[in-house]
């Protein structure tokens, strides 16, 4: 479940930024501390009953957190390290535009879901057709990732 364990879904983003910023030639003290601020952030956004946009039902962990900046960093520190300095501004960009497109199909999805499932019951007033996702069936051609 995503932020539940400490490898879901979102883990190979957190890998791929690493890498491409790393690949691009960040500073260590922007992308390390960029990563710490955004985890942060994330946090407080989905704290305490998760995030739509995200697909949680929760918070992240402590085990996730930790997780997510382990492979960030281990991803950021592969990518600076690589010898073949003219390849890796293509290959950090390749991967940049790449994690986008995971992070689009992911935000995507966790749209499709239902907005309230496992997140308790709704305040008083509050109709639960607002939170109703939208008719279909998340599908990986619907995204457009599949010819």
């Amino acid at each position: 479940m995503v932020n539940a364990d400490a490898l879901d879904r979102w883990s190979l983003v957190h890998l791929m930024n690493g890498l491409g910023l790393g690949l691009l030639g960040l500073r260590p003290v922007l992308a390390l501390g960029g990563a710490v601020v955004y985890e942060v952030g994330e946090y407080a956004h989905e704290w305490p009953r998760g995030s739509v946009l995200f697909g949680s039902k929760q918070a992240e962990t402590l085990a996730n957190v930790v997780t997510d900046l382990a492979l960030y960093s281990g991803g950021y520190f592969v990518g600076r390290n690589y010898k073949k300095v003219e390849d890796s501004i293509a290959m950090g960009t390749a991967i940049m535009i790449g994690s986008a497109l995971l992070t689009t199909a992911f935000a995507k999805q966790a749209s499709l879901e239902p907005a309230t499932a496992g997140m308790g019951a709704l305040p008083t007033g509050v109709d639960p057709a607002e939170f109703a996702p939208p008719p279909g069936d998340f599908s990986w051609e619907g995204l457009g990732l599949v010819p």
